[in-house]
């Protein structure tokens, strides 16, 4: 079996400059983990997560509690 069998071909994407909260609201939407990040030239220049949000949301300080978790996060934005 190749990779070209088993990768989804519909793409979504995000620019650096987008906001947390819409890469978010397109997770949801799309029912995806991951949006690639593209730059306006075209050229990909990383890949978002659902992780990478999680984990920036949580406070440096391992003994503090989370500031949000991503579904804290999807809460307020669909409320």
């Amino acid at each position: 079996m190749k990779i070209g069998e088993l990768m989804s071909k519909k793409l979504y994407t995000v620019s650096p400059h987008d906001s947390v909260e819409t890469a978010v609201r397109l997770l949801r939407q799309r029912g995806v983990r991951h949006l690639l990040v593209i730059a306006k030239d075209g050229a990909l220049v990383g890949i978002m997560s659902d992780h990478d949000i999680k984990r920036a949301m949580e406070t440096k300080d391992r003994k503090r509690k989370k500031v949000m978790s991503l579904g804290g996060l999807f809460f307020l934005l669909w409320r």
